[in-house]
């Protein structure tokens, strides 16, 4: 019993916050710890899978907007639902609770609630910084590129430039055009990688018309 009850805490530590509320007084504290640490390990789990799943649509959804010409977006439905699901949770256990024990569950719900609000800050944090520092990475583009490295010199920087969608009446206006302020200057040898400030300048080109990379050293 006492291995099926720690599996519980481990998926559902909410079961033991709406348990506290119909406890005794000689059994509350091992479920007001049983519920703590379910709700740790809830948070220990889940929202790191949270954070990658949110990197992962960003860069599914970047891939998808460079195809269809539509600017990608990043997303935080995991991470919404990992923070703010277990809260609105607990405070509905309220209504379960008697008014005898209603106080005790309440007092325990509010620390829950706060620990889950701070967490919920750092995580939400922290996955902003990783989605704007993390590199992009162009599927579409990295083939071509990779063929065009061939042909540069190893210590040799290239640009990364977008052309226009009609090359043959001014093709090097693009180029001229995105080397001005938008292009991505990379080493020679690296894949294609793209920080979130070259993503807006990419959605800029996007925005202007430019649907082919190009490669020009």
């Amino acid at each position: 019993m006492q291995v099926e009850k720690a599996t519980l805490a481990d998926v559902w530590p909410l079961a033991w916050t709406v348990s506290l509320a119909f406890s005794s007084e000689s059994t509350r504290p091992m479920l007001r710890l049983r519920a703590a640490l379910g709700y740790c390990r809830h948070l220990v789990y889940l929202v790191p899978a949270a954070l990658d799943g949110c990197l992962w649509h960003s860069n599914r959804r970047m891939a998808m907007g460079i195809e269809s010409g539509k600017p990608g977006r990043s997303r935080s439905t995991w991470l919404l639902a990992v923070t703010v699901v277990p809260m609105l949770g607990a405070v509905a256990s309220l209504g379960l609770a008697d008014p005898g024990t209603r106080q005790e569950a309440q007092r325990v719900v509010a620390v829950l609630n706060t620990s889950m609000v701070i967490l919920a800050t750092v995580f939400a944090v922290c996955a902003v910084a990783i989605v704007r520092s993390r590199p992009i990475r162009h599927a579409k583009a990295y083939s071509a590129i990779t063929a065009w490295k061939r042909d540069l010199h190893p210590a040799q920087p290239y640009t990364i430039a977008y052309l226009a969608k009609h090359p043959e009446e001014d093709p090097g206006a693009g180029f001229r055009f995105a080397k001005a302020d938008l292009a991505a200057v990379v080493p020679a040898g690296s894949p294609l990688c793209t920080t979130a400030r070259t993503s807006r300048h990419i959605r800029a080109y996007q925005a202007a018309g430019f649907t082919q990379l190009l490669m020009r050293a």
